[in-house]
């Protein structure tokens, strides 16, 4: 396919020249045989969609897609009129390209055919699409969605951040994780931390390589997570003002939450670790105190607790509280109340390091 400048599109090349943007406003179908000094497409039969050019050296690419299903009746297509924005004239029949062989369109098939029409500009000329593309999708702008979508396996990642930098940088990153992503962190925050809509077969790991390395004084709340979270070797502290009803650790509709070698420490109101929602969580040797609830687990969750020693709960009020399909797992060497004077069950259960019911 061949490219030729009109008489307007010439003179409208000398403003480039001179350092105009080459705005493209639209480019249409035709059928006819449209000589150059015509200032419009002699035959237009249907407006294609047109994406945002790709850069290639001096070539400037405009990706444009027509679309059979679209047309208002079959034609024999022979030529593409691209049309431009003259500063001064306004739009323009800019540059006419004829198709070597002709192709006939029937209208409301599925038909699809992708044009890259190539302008060779000086390096400084910026291209600037204002036509829409019409809600196409096409499969080369599509194909990297499609492989995260598709994935099955996980690349390892690692990041290191100050803790007050943590949140800022979950918020930046894509809802669909495909990545196993370590966050090592160092610092101290008061910032509350937020996990929430991640999804995918990624993980995410928030950690510091010794414990005291990182400290969190407020809430780490994940919620609508199904991708694997993984909370290590943090120091996690309840704010004052943290109240009786919020966690100081909420998994609410959690796919699988592990949270390991971990100090959490209550403001003697606050709870500890909270599971709702149907969350899978594993608590592994940690240590926590000085809390109204130590554990507290509701709708359908299940949260195992595995401790290295009997006394790694401490001072808590009331140790597990289950209700409404709630499920407390214990293991290892974990006390029966973990640290607490008693425990409280409404249609809940709690099994004993043994396996049997508490």
């Amino acid at each position: 396919m061949q490219g030729y400048f009109t008489t307007r599109g010439l003179a409208l090349s000398a403003k480039l020249a001179a350092g105009s943007v080459l705005t493209i406003s639209r480019v249409v179908a035709g059928s006819g045989q449209t000589q150059t000094a015509a200032t419009a497409l002699s035959g237009p039969c249907q407006t294609l969609a047109v994406n945002s050019p790709t850069h290639s050296g001096n070539t400037a690419a405009i990706p444009a897609t027509l679309t059979a299903a679209g047309a208002s009746g079959s034609y024999t297509l022979t030529e593409l009129g691209v049309y431009a924005v003259d500063p001064d004239d306004g739009e323009i029949l800019y540059k006419i390209y004829r198709l070597s062989k002709p192709v006939d369109i029937t209208a409301g098939s599925s038909m699809v055919l992708r044009f890259y029409l190539e302008e060779t500009v000086s390096q400084d000329l910026d291209v600037d699409v204002t036509c829409s593309p019409a809600g196409l999708i096409t499969e080369e702008i599509f194909s990297p969605v499609e492989k995260m979508v598709q994935c099955k396996t996980t690349s390892g990642r690692h990041v290191y951040l100050d803790a007050a930098d943590l949140q800022a940088f979950l918020d930046g990153l894509p809802r669909m994780m495909t990545d196993y992503l370590t966050i090592t962190l160092t610092g101290a925050t008061d910032i509350p931390v937020s996990l929430a809509g991640f999804y995918g077969p990624g993980v995410i790991v928030l950690e510091a390589e010794n414990l005291g390395d990182c400290i969190i004084r407020n809430q780490v709340v994940a919620e609508r997570c199904s991708i694997q979270l993984w909370l290590h070797n943090l120091q996690l502290e309840a704010p004052a003002d943290l109240g009786e009803e919020p966690a100081l650790v909420i998994f609410r509709q959690c796919g699988y939450a592990r949270v390991q070698s971990c100090q959490l420490t209550g403001n003697d109101v606050c709870r500890g670790i909270r599971g709702e929602g149907g969350s899978l969580v594993f608590v592994e040797d940690c240590t926590g105190g000085h809390f109204k609830i130590m554990v507290l687990v509701n709708y359908s969750s299940v949260v195992t607790v595995k401790c290295a020693a009997a006394e790694d709960f401490h001072d808590n009020d009331q140790g597990i509280y289950v209700w409404s399909g709630g499920i407390v797992l214990l293991a290892g060497y974990s006390s029966e109340t973990l640290g607490g004077t008693y425990n409280t069950k409404s249609g809940g259960l709690i099994t004993k390091v043994a396996g049997t019911l508490l």
